[in-house]
């Protein structure tokens, strides 16, 4: 839509050459027929048409045309009555005002074009600003209401062409909400009266069905007489306002309702904002203290830490987690975390300041006990004679004590974050790391001996006791452990070693010469037996025959006894150890089953020994046995191994003395050997048959001295 101002005569422009040749060739043909006749005063003055056409029409040509007329004309008087001195004067003078009434119109002509020049080049200046401006600029005329004109920025606000608001209102009903209807109709018809209202927003709707704010400011026109003639005014789209608005007001009811405590205050430390947080925290309601310096929450005594802070922000820096006691006003002193953000204003200027302040005196006093309670452990640690380590999964050391750190010579603080490859020599580290893997591979605890080799320093002989921990989520963490230095007593073992070695041998010697001196004592007895005719002096001798042979027997049983806890205990297979001690024995027609699953006992090298005897038991006293049955159970925390036979079984009364030294028939050392044997490293032996149905011997081993292959 446009607004074009026309004049009556704008119509005749385009044929204006035309109208002055006709009416000046009609004006010359009147004026020469009238001067034939000798009419010579009113006919001249249609030379004024052409004069005035061409003066108005040809501006900077209408003087030179009336100069030219003027000349015609007097020619033609003189040419005509060249007597007539009067007529000719009266044409002289008329040829003058033509020249003056064509000067006249050309010159009102020039200024009316240039004043209407003026007008066009405002009114596209007008124009090309209208259709840049992000706003639509309308125009609505009085009283029908119809547009007069209408930028394009509205078709990029609404959707619909400038074409489609040609109807008057139809956009009030169209395009306007139903909600603001009638205050929009209000606001024009306070214009129309000449009002001067403040501008309103209310919203739209788009062609697209979207749904958008504007603001609308307008003015009334009046035409020349003063009457209302038109609307004009500027309609501005402000939804990214209104959306920004909503934000800052979701915003500010965040924060404003936030448990959080929220602090406003300028640069130098005045409060401004103060929300429901900040009360609960400090105490304070905001009447009590915006407008008041930020310094009020400083402890008496306490260092002033807000200047600095204050000063941090001034430099755009932003403060995370920075801790500090602040004051309550009921004169609790708190521990607060606090993070400050720099404020800044439109132009990026800072203006103040931000701060997020979280109660963590739970946190603190919880610190405090967890930093108490570690230099706790940490001094009971130290007070251990033995080294105490303990480490992540992946063999870092996490602490130790004063003697883990004086045993591989280093200080604690070069110990802490390290792994053993780092301290040990490798094929000491290698081995830990080994063992490790295989702990946390199956938690728990573990035992093993160990070889400790240090650069620069002597090999050490230790037993490893390890044991998994996890973290509070149940996860596994890492392992803790306690070395024990066997070194002197492995020195000490071996001594005792080597003097077994020799007492064994001394004993075997001696035992070997009275046994000889024995053997040859029973056979000169048996010699003056047989010489003997008196009956008491033949019970004399029968008498020194059985103390001889119980001497016998006596220097026997030092032979059994003397290899028990000699050689340290060992890990066994208890499946091979009963294969190896069936295979000692004549048990045709025994059928010998046994059922341990890869099943380990820590015991006496001699462990095999026992199940010898078992067997040999079961063999010299189970009648006509057929079945040996060998299992295992838990029990608690122990592990039950049991030797089932289907013999004869145990008497009641014998199902202890059968472990004492000499009871039975035989030579009454092999299961009294069978319960030493086991004694060493803690396992014990019972029999617990019902008689009749066969004996049934429980080995119960204590935890820690069984476990079972991994492969198995």
């Amino acid at each position: 839509m446009t607004d074009q101002r026309r004049t009556p005569l704008d119509g005749f422009r385009r044929y204006s050459a035309h109208i002055i040749v006709i009416s000046t060739a009609i004006a010359l043909l009147v004026n020469f027929y009238g001067l034939v006749e000798g009419i010579s005063v009113v006919i001249p003055h249609f030379f004024y048409i052409p004069i005035i056409l061409c003066a108005y029409f040809y501006p900077r040509r209408g003087v030179w045309f009336a100069v030219g007329i003027a000349v015609v004309y007097c020619g033609m008087v003189a040419m005509s009555v060249p007597e007539q001195t009067v007529i000719i004067e009266s044409a002289l003078a008329r040829g003058a005002i033509f020249i003056l009434v064509g000067g006249v119109v050309a010159f009102l002509t020039s200024m009316l074009q240039r004043e209407s020049q003026a007008a066009e080049e405002n009114e596209e200046r007008f124009r090309r600003l209208a259709a840049n401006v992000p706003d639509v600029i309308f125009g609505v005329s009085l009283p029908d209401g119809k547009f007069q004109y209408l930028n394009r920025e509205v078709s990029e606000i609404s959707g619909y062409s400038r074409e489609e608001f040609s109807s008057a209102n139809w956009y009030i009903d169209q395009v306007i909400l139903p909600g603001y209807r009638e205050q929009v109709s209000s606001y024009f018809r306070a214009v129309a009266r000449g009002e001067l209202p403040d501008g309103i927003e209310f919203q739209i709707t788009a062609k697209d069905g979207g749904v958008k704010w504007v603001l609308i400011k307008a003015v009334l026109v009046r035409d020349a007489e003063g009457r209302a003639a038109a609307i004009e005014g500027i309609l501005s789209n402000i939804t990214p306002r209104k959306e920004m608005e909503a934000i800052q007001s979701r915003l500010a009811a965040i924060v404003s309702s936030s448990s959080e405590a929220i602090i406003g205050k300028t640069l130098d430390g005045i409060i401004t904002d103060w929300n429901i947080g900040a009360e609960k925290l400090y105490g304070y309601t905001a009447v009590e203290v915006i407008g008041r310096p930020i310094h009020i929450l400083i402890p008496p005594g306490h260092p002033d830490d807000i200047s600095s802070l204050l000063g941090r922000l001034r430099n755009g820096e932003h403060i995370e987690r920075y801790e500090t006691v602040r004051l309550r006003k009921d004169g609790k002193l708190i521990h607060v975390s606090l993070s400050l953000s720099p404020l800044r204003d439109p132009a990026g200027d800072i203006v103040g300041a931000s701060t997020i302040a979280y109660d963590i005196s739970e946190r603190v006093r919880l610190r405090r006990a967890q930093e108490e309670e570690q230099r706790f452990l940490q001094l009971l640690m130290d007070t251990i004679a033995s080294p105490v380590f303990y480490k992540d999964r992946e063999g870092r050391f996490l602490g130790c004590n004063t003697a883990f750190a004086e045993y591989v010579g280093l200080p604690r603080e070069e110990i802490i974050g390290k792994t053993a490859n780092d301290i040990l020599a490798p094929e000491s580290a290698a081995t830990i790391s080994a063992k490790d893997r295989e702990l946390f591979s199956n938690p728990g605890t573990q035992v093993y001996e160990g070889h400790i080799r240090q650069p620069g320093r002597h090999d050490r002989d230790v037993i490893n006791y390890k044991s998994t921990f996890r973290g509070t989520d149940g996860t596994l963490q890492g392992v803790v452990g306690v070395i024990v230095d066997i070194t002197e007593l492995k020195k000490t073992e071996s001594a005792l070693q080597r003097a077994n070695e020799k007492l064994n041998i001394l004993s075997s010697i001696t035992r070997h010469d009275i046994l000889n001196s024995l053997t040859a004592l029973l056979a000169y007895t048996e010699i003056a037996l047989d010489d003997a005719k008196e009956p008491e002096v033949r019970t004399i001798i029968l008498k020194q025959m059985e103390v001889a042979k119980q001497i016998q027997r006596q220097i026997e049983f030092t032979r059994y006894y003397q290899d028990i806890g000699v050689h340290s205990p060992v890990w066994h297979d208890i499946e091979r150890v009963v294969r190896n001690a069936t295979d000692m024995l004549p048990l045709s027609g025994l059928v010998v089953s046994c059922d341990f699953s890869g099943l380990e006992i820590y015991a006496d090298p001699l462990v095999e020994k026992v199940f010898y005897n078992l067997m040999e038991n079961t063999l010299r006293h189970g009648g006509k046995p057929t079945r040996i049955t060998c299992s295992s159970r838990k029990d608690a925390d122990d592990l039950v191994i049991e030797y089932h036979d289907d013999g004869v079984g145990v008497p009641e009364d014998a199902k202890e003395a059968i472990f004492r030294r000499g009871f039975g028939t035989h030579t009454g050392l092999g299961l009294f050997l069978s319960r030493e044997i086991l004694s060493i490293t803690g396992i014990s032996i019972s029999e617990s048959g019902e008689p009749g149905k066969g004996a049934c011997f429980e080995i119960r081993v204590p935890p820690g001295r069984y476990r079972w292959r991994e492969s198995k």
